[in-house]
């Protein structure tokens, strides 16, 4: 709630509208959920705020006696933000954590001494009430370094129409002077030149320069990035606020800090502050992406990133150490800068470096169940099989004729197969393409990857389907047997769909996970019954079978069936499914293509 301790709930409800009704009618479903509610009071075991019912946005505030005298515009609500930083309150992963014992009780605190604070000002008539606290970490900005704790707050007022804008200059000294000189709120000590009141805030007064004023300097930013290759890399990295994160965070703070302080940028130096960290696209290792900020006068030059990028190299052992960790020497970016290894100079002209090029490579396991896990990136069993995976396809690939170029795969994605329990594998080669090469030989990288896979029957451990790879998008399928009559054109793919309630199978949560157990029996069966079915049909002679059998809540099948395209008219295949249409308890909406 805005005030209070309540909580507003925001739902989407859905309906059906037919292409002539008329739009919804909000003002009148508003009166029913109002009466419904004994006046917007009451909800199963749950009191309401008689004034806070929106449906659709619209909103009837409750009606006031008539004024005496002629009716004005009435106030609107208008807000202004709070920022400061505390000295004794050091910053920790609880205060980061909306909802944890530790956010809760120092929100309260906090919001209890700011509405004293505020309404004890001249804005205090008006004022209603200060929310949506937040807390962050001081060396997180650059204003400042060190433990304390940075607190956000954002304040509503009533403002009438003929108001004036807020006053926050005049705010700032009336919070300045109720706070001792911005050095004390209850029992917390203040930067004392950290306070921000709507986005204003003044610093300290230096004495009058002896030579004309020159325009301040302003704050700039650039960027570091690199790789760790002794810290390997898991899903606690990857998730802001974790205990791991954050100490890991503030460590690679420190030690960029403490680099960056002994270069050329020091002056202006003020702080890095690491942004994320991301797997290697090869190995265990840990990527590091860190913004540094620095006070940058009107007059002085660009940042001088490739002198900065040979000071920071020189200060990390050539790349190769930061503190305890180890550094991959090719990963230093300084503001996007980076030098790549020196290679021999070559005895003949120069010609133009290589680009990088991709392709793809998917294919099937029929010997690897999938399951919940290998759809979850940062899972164990995601990460396990992918570092697996990745390996053998270089392994297999550098024994190509791409090998001498090759430069590795990465696993993107593990999908179920459209029939079985197998999984099927989706992945993303690199190589160096020069300027001259012809495009990628896919066709012939096909046959040699097959070849290597046992006629595309086995990589490592896993048993593959023999019909599953593609190279680049290129697939084979089996050469059927020459016809003994004059070639015709082939026969083109088509589908259409079948939906049927089934009254008697009780849906849950397992028909609605694909590759459960549950799942897996149920399409089986399904599909059986189904093929049987249409094989004796008049379709039967074209019909390939039915897949993609999927369930919901009713319970629904959506079953695209793989048939030849042809002129035969659907009421063929309706006129097969009449009698199940037409039974008690299905649903008769079916709608057959």
């Amino acid at each position: 709630m805005t005030q209070g301790d309540g909580t507003r709930v925001d739902a989407v409800c859905t309906y059906r509208k037919e292409p002539s009704d008329p739009t919804l009618d909000r003002v009148s479903l508003y009166h029913q959920v109002s009466n419904k509610t004994k006046g917007i009071m009451q909800l199963g075991p749950y009191s309401l705020d008689k004034d806070s019912l929106y449906v659709n946005g619209y909103n009837e505030q409750p009606v006031l006696p008539a004024p005496t005298h002629a009716p004005t515009t009435p106030a609107a609500l208008d807000h202004f933000t709070i920022n400061f930083t505390i000295t004794n309150l050091p910053y920790n992963s609880d205060l980061a954590t909306p909802g944890s014992a530790k956010f809760n009780t120092t929100r309260r605190v906090m919001t209890t001494l700011l509405n004293r604070l505020l309404q004890g000002s001249s804005i205090g008539p008006a004022f209603l009430g200060c929310a949506k606290t937040a807390f962050s970490a001081v060396s997180s900005r650059p204003m400042k370094q060190g433990d304390g704790t940075r607190v956000d707050a954002v304040c509503t007022y009533r403002k009438e129409p003929s108001d004036p804008t807020l006053d926050r200059v005049g705010l700032y000294h009336q919070v300045s002077n109720k706070t001792k000189g911005i050095t004390q709120l209850g029992p917390y000590s203040l930067d004392k030149d950290s306070l921000y009141v709507n986005g204003y805030n003044e610093q300290p007064v230096l004495p009058a320069p002896s030579h004309a004023p020159t325009t301040p300097a302003a704050l700039d930013h650039f960027t570091i990035n690199f790789t760790i290759t002794n810290l390997p890399y898991n899903s606690d990295l990857a998730t802001p606020g974790s205990a791991k994160f954050n100490t890991t965070r503030r460590v690679m703070n420190n030690l960029l800090d403490q680099l960056l302080q002994g270069t050329s940028i020091g002056p202006a130096f003020l702080g890095c502050e690491t942004k994320a960290f991301r797997p290697m696209t090869q190995g265990d290792g840990t990527r590091v992406d860190a913004v540094c900020t620095y006070r940058k006068e009107p007059s002085d030059p660009t940042l001088d990133r490739v002198g900065l990028y040979h000071q920071v190299s020189n200060k990390t052992k050539g790349i190769t150490q930061l503190g305890p960790y180890s550094l991959d020497k090719d990963s230093l970016y300084v503001n996007g800068y980076n030098e790549q290894p020196v290679l021999p100079a070559p005895t003949h002209a120069p010609t133009t470096p290589a680009a990088l090029d991709h392709f793809t490579i998917n294919f099937t396991i029929t010997n690897l169940p999938y399951n919940s896990d290998l759809a979850t990136p940062g899972s164990a069993k995601f990460n396990t099989t992918r570092r697996v995976m990745t390996t053998l396809l270089d392994q297999l690939l550098q024994g190509t004729s791409i090998g001498p170029a090759f430069l590795g795969c990465e696993t993107k994605a593990f999908r179920p197969m459209t029939q079985g329990d197998g999984t099927r594998v989706d992945a993303v080669c690199t190589y160096r393409k020069e300027p001259s090469d012809p495009t990628l030989d896919r066709v012939g990288l096909y046959h040699q990857v097959s070849n290597k896979t046992k006629g595309i029957t086995q990589l490592g451990p896993y048993s593959l389907d023999k019909d599953s790879l593609y190279v680049n998008g290129y697939n084979e399928q089996p050469v059927l047997p020459a016809p003994n009559h004059a070639p015709t054109t082939p026969a083109a793919l088509d589908h259409f769909t079948i939906n049927f309630t089934i009254t008697n199978l009780p849906y849950n949560s397992d028909l609605a996970t694909p590759g459960s157990a549950k799942f897996n029996t149920t399409r089986r069966v399904m599909t059986t019954l189904l093929n049987r079915l249409l094989q004796g049909s008049s379709i039967g002679p074209a019909f390939l079978g039915c897949a993609k059998t999927a369930f919901r809540f009713g319970v629904w099948l959506s079953v695209p069936l793989h048939v030849p395209r042809s002129d035969d008219g659907a009421h063929q295949y309706l006129s097969l499914f009449l009698p199940l249409l037409r039974s008690p308890g299905v649903l008769t909406d079916a709608l057959l293509l």
